[in-house]
């Protein structure tokens, strides 16, 4: 047998409804951090001329998903991408990260297709239109001497026009040529 509800007893349902589903939806979006290691693991693997540290090489996550991730350093600050470029599978352990007028961008050492490290997005490659997928970047923190990274999502793709993603991956030859081999 069922019993009528009177509207106090509705309402009070329809309001612990509401912030379940509200909680569900707030755990859902929360930052999903994983561990990397502790700062004092990090001595830098290998230092690059443009001034980053290249820190930590290490797997992130415990799901098929699971990738490389390569943490860079200068100074105080961090960044974080996968350790693979999305376009052929190369490692990037040997990429050029680059600060640039318009940002930080990362170029795969084997092919040079370029990434802003801040949306991930592929900015140059040879075809007239990127189609490169992006390259996944991590948000990165420090609580406890502990390193933790986090995938970014929801940033919004950069695009650029072609002459602007030439004068980039051209900016970024000339530097790595300079380092090599000296200015002209």
């Amino acid at each position: 047998r069922y019993r009528a509800m009177s509207s106090r007893q509705y309402i009070g349902l329809s309001a612990v409804g509401l912030l379940a589903v509200g909680a569900f939806l707030f755990l859902r979006q929360r930052k999903r951090w994983q561990y990397v290691g502790t700062v004092e693991e990090f001595a830098p693997l290998e230092s690059s001329s443009s001034g980053w540290e290249i820190l930590a090489a290490s797997a992130v996550g415990n799901s098929d998903r699971d990738r490389d991730v390569l943490v860079y350093r200068r100074g105080q600050e961090l960044i974080a991408v996968q350790r693979s470029c999305p376009h052929a599978g190369i490692d990037l352990r040997k990429a050029d990260l680059e600060d640039l007028a318009e940002g930080t961008f990362l170029a795969c050492p084997a092919h040079f297709y370029v990434f802003d490290v801040a949306s991930g997005s592929c900015v140059w490659d040879p075809n007239q239109e990127p189609n490169t997928p992006s390259l996944q970047t991590f948000d990165v923190k420090v609580e406890g001497g502990i390193v933790w990274v986090s995938p970014k999502s929801g940033t919004a793709p950069r695009k650029m026009c072609r002459e602007e993603a030439n004068k980039i991956q051209l900016d970024i030859l000339d530097k790595a040529l300079d380092r090599k081999f000296g200015p002209e």
